[in-house]
Formats: structure tokens, C-alpha cells, sequence
């Protein structure tokens, strides 16, 4: 009736750090925030996150804490990431049974490269341009705050933002 669900990442080592030079991923010199027009790169971070899921009326029913209700995931695989991050932002909001214009914050998993951060931004943009929005779409990014963390920066996206929504604010990125 609960699901454990975590996410770690350890790549804080030489070797990682040549791969990552190599790849011509790692920011140099100053390192900018993701989304900055000045980015050129990310700082590799590391992380572990652990979540505790558990169906609403069970959570109800036990008297329990609840921190957020996850209505929907989407998924999708396409040869373009961005279209890829598109149609799974149109699943996930179909599978909600919401609108673009119900979204609040989004957690983009910028990264400071300005290809993929330009997808992603594009896909959302195509995604939230019929939305009759009422307030502005928040933007946020963990990168910005602990470095890239691979497969644990979701994890660390996800808590970051249920935080962010039981508090009424957002870190700046």
C-alpha cells in the first residue's frame, strides 16, 4: 500500500570530471545559472532523495502528512528530445485531466547548454501557447541551486517543488 521511491547520484570524481571536459558539458570560468544567456555549461552535482508515495484515500484514512498530490506522469520517447518533453507534458496533462493554464510552477531540468535548455523552454512554450492564463507560469530549476545531479536531480526537482508550493515562494534561479 506505500511505495518507496528514491533517486541517487554519485559523480563528484577525477575521472567523471574528465568524461564530463571531454563531452564539453562542464561550465568554465564563472559558472552561470541554467536559463542564463550567458550559460555555457553545467556544475556536476551529487544527491540522493527518498520519497514516501501512498494513495490519497489510504493517506487520508491513516491520518497522514500530506505534502502533495501527484496526479499524473507522462512519458514519451521520440528521436528530438524536445518534441519527446512535449508530448509527455500534453500526457501528463491529459492523464490529470488539467489544462496548461492549471500549471503554477514548472521544474525545468535546465542544465546551462543552451541546446537543451532551448528545448526544453521550446517544448513548454509550445505546450503553454493556447493557455488563458489568469498568472504568470513560475519557472524553477534545482540545477541552479545544487549543481546537475544526473537521474537524482528529478528526485531533487520533485521535493524542491512540493516545497516551493507549501510555501508560496520560489528560490530565485
Amino acid at each position: 500500500s506505500m511505495v518507496v521511491c528514491a533517486a541517487g547520484k554519485r559523480r563528484v570524481s577525477m575521472p567523471a570530471y574528465g568524461t564530463l571536459s571531454l563531452a564539453g558539458v562542464l561550465a568554465a570560468g564563472e559558472p552561470q545559472a541554467p536559463l542564463d544567456a550567458r550559460a555555457a555549461g553545467f556544475v556536476p552535482g551529487e544527491g540522493v532523495g527518498v520519497l514516501l508515495l501512498k494513495r490519497l484515500a489510504d493517506a487520508r484514512r491513516d491520518g497522514d502528512r500530506i505534502h502533495a498530490v501527484l496526479r499524473s506522469v507522462g512519458s514519451a520517447h521520440d528521436e528530438s528530445w524536445g518534441k519527446a518533453l512535449e508530448m509527455a507534458l500534453e500526457r501528463s496533462l491529459e492523464a490529470a485531466g488539467a489544462a496548461p493554464a492549471d500549471l503554477a510552477v514548472f521544474e525545468v531540468d535546465s542544465c546551462g547548454i543552451a541546446q537543451v535548455d532551448q528545448e526544453q523552454l521550446g517544448a513548454l512554450a509550445k505546450v503553454e501557447r493556447a493557455a488563458a492564463r489568469r498568472e504568470p507560469l513560475l519557472l524553477g530549476s534545482v540545477v541552479a541551486q545544487i549543481g546537475h545531479a544526473g537521474g537524482a536531480s528529478g528526485m531533487a526537482s520533485l521535493g524542491k517543488t512540493i516545497l516551493e508550493l507549501e510555501r508560496g515562494e520560489l528560490p530565485a534561479t
